[in-house]
């Protein structure tokens, strides 16, 4: 009926209302509380049984709830990115640590990498 449609189309519009201000809200605080590094992942490291580490000091950094680790290809890197994107394959796992981030890899990385590190923190 017409009451049930315009029912249903009100409990719609209040769900979509309060979806729009939680996410609203949540943007609004990740943009207080998110930040962006860039680091450099060397040559050397640290040989360990069936992997290698290496400890990257990274002035500020305070572990994350959510952390994003990316590949930055200069555009002077642009024609071997094939041999850049070979080296970070080796990457297995990144860790945020207080002042520092642990990089873990199959074997050491022949290039230097230019890694983007995103933390977003929960407050």
């Amino acid at each position: 009926t017409a009451d049930t449609a315009k029912s249903t189309a009100d409990t719609a519009k209040s769900t979509a209302d309060t979806n729009t201000a939680a996410i609203s809200g949540i943007q609004t605080k990740i943009g207080g509380i998110a930040k962006t590094y860039n680091i450099t992942v060397g040559t050397s490291w640290t040989t360990n049984t069936g992997y290698v580490t290496q400890e990257i000091a990274v002035d500020g950094l305070v572990p994350g709830t959510v952390n994003i680790f990316d590949l930055d290809i200069q555009p002077g890197q642009l024609a071997s990115s094939a041999d850049y994107l070979t080296e970070w394959a080796k990457i297995i796992k990144c860790e945020t640590q207080s002042g520092h981030v642990n990089i873990y890899a199959t074997e050491a990385t022949t290039l230097q990498l230019n890694i983007v590190l995103g933390v977003v923190n929960n407050g």
